[in-house]
């Protein structure tokens, strides 16, 4: 109802406001000459909950602007950290929440193959859950309603977990 939808908007502004906020606070101790592999991280992890807060409120559009500019922010990010990092187990949900808008098979690509090698040097299962999550939702398609990664892992893939 209209009620409810109301509420649902002020709460995700409200969160989208303590991210900005939060980011803000990050920024004030942060130094572009230092960068560093968990400053890089801890950037691809913000976006990642930020594009993961539009799918809630927006939908699974992959051509949406604001979600481009998301998937752009977290690929510079990760593909920034080398592989075998310290911070490398950090990127499981950037990586999932940035292969799920991805629509270009390059993109796709290098989301695997970093899964890949994270499935490799870290070796956890869930890893290699994420991994198969992804190729499942890449078979559906190109839509919006194929891009629905949470359905698909609800449906597909029960008690699958990225953070």
């Amino acid at each position: 109802d209209e009620l409810s939808e109301i509420g649902f908007q002020a709460a995700a502004t409200h969160l989208k406001a303590q991210i900005d906020e939060w980011r803000a606070d990050y920024d004030c101790g942060y130094s572009a000459e230092l960068e560093s592999n968990t400053d890089r991280a801890t950037t691809a992890f913000e976006w990642a909950i930020r594009l993961r807060l539009h799918q809630i409120v927006e939908g699974y559009d992959a051509f949406h602007e604001f979600v481009e500019r998301c998937v752009v922010t977290i690929f510079e990010s990760v593909q920034k950290i080398p592989y075998a990092s310290r911070v490398e187990g950090c990127l499981l949900f950037p990586l999932v929440i940035a292969g799920s808008s991805s629509i270009s098979v390059e993109r796709r690509m290098i989301v695997k193959e970093r899964l890949m090698v994270m499935e490799n040097t870290l070796g956890f299962s869930h890893i290699h859950h994420a991994r198969q999550l992804l190729e499942t939702v890449w078979k559906g398609g190109n839509d919006a309603s194929d891009l629905n990664w949470a359905a698909v892992r609800y449906s597909q893939f029960p008690g699958v977990v990225f953070i």
